[in-house]
């Protein structure tokens, strides 16, 4: 009788323990599906607040884009297609009242010149264009314009194949050259500035550089870089990092560096 009570009691034991083993699985299977769940819903949550922060910031760099194309196109039209136009009027004037055939030559490559121009402008206004354009082809158009201005002599050394991007990631990297160009341009004083464009299959690397008075010379004089913070957004969005170097006296070198990791926006 003994035995078969402390058998009876065994058998208890055992079908409670193993009643509570089942029963912890089925609690830890079941946590862990909340917990995948939970952590499920804050990745597509994350991403779909990147894509919508990648939106916003893409389209308010397309308006920059188009704000400073137009900036150039009036720029243009008041400094270059203008006065060319009007020494064009004097020759043809001149040309009427003496008749003369090496005006006329004169005349022919003023009006050459003229139409050259306003091709470049029609391509710098037409935003699809640098949609389709790769990167290395919409900066060497963009420092091409620069140097010819005769503002500041723009070097560059830029590898013409880089590895495949997405065109926002292309319109990105571009307006961010673009910004340190102006930036160039406007604050540092510099009389060179240096663009370099290098990468293989994992890496596209950006270097712009200046002789100028550096960044902290720049802020002295009261100059603030409201841009820095919006470059450094810009980086992050695409996934891409930045690294600034400035020196009194000697200039600034921003340093992009784009990876591979994800060609898709964001």
């Amino acid at each position: 009788m003994n035995n078969t009570g402390s058998l009876i009691i065994e058998l208890f034991v055992f079908s409670f323990a193993g009643l509570a083993i089942f029963i912890m699985m089925i609690s830890f299977v079941v946590f862990t599906v909340i917990l995948y769940n939970q952590r499920q819903r804050a990745f597509i949550s994350d991403r779909r607040e990147r894509e919508a922060r990648f939106k916003a910031e893409l389209s308010q760099v397309q308006g920059e884009i188009l704000e400073d194309i137009m900036k150039q196109v009036s720029s243009e039209i008041h400094d270059n297609l203008g006065q060319q136009a009007a020494v064009l009027k004097l020759q043809l004037h001149g040309i009427k009242k003496m008749q003369d055939p090496a005006m006329a030559d004169k005349a022919l490559e003023t009006l050459s010149g003229l139409i050259s121009d306003m091709k470049s402008l029609s391509v710098s206004l037409n935003t699809e264009q640098l949609k389709k354009n790769t990167l290395p082809e919409s900066v060497l158009f963009e420092t091409a314009r620069i140097h010819n201005t005769g503002l500041i002599k723009v070097n560059t050394e830029i590898e013409q194949d880089l590895m495949p991007m997405s065109p926002d990631t292309r319109i990105f990297l571009y307006r961010i050259v673009q910004e340190l160009l102006q930036n160039a341009l406007k604050h540092a004083r510099a009389t060179e500035i240096d663009v370099r464009i290098h990468g293989n299959d994992h890496l596209v690397r950006i270097e712009v550089a200046d002789n100028g008075i550096g960044m902290e010379a720049s802020r002295k004089e009261g100059v603030v870089s409201t841009g820095l913070e919006n470059l450094r957004k810009r980086c992050e969005l695409i996934g891409a990092t930045l690294q600034i170097n400035s020196d009194a006296g000697v200039g600034t070198s921003v340093k992009i560096n784009y990876f591979a990791a994800d060609n898709s926006a964001p």
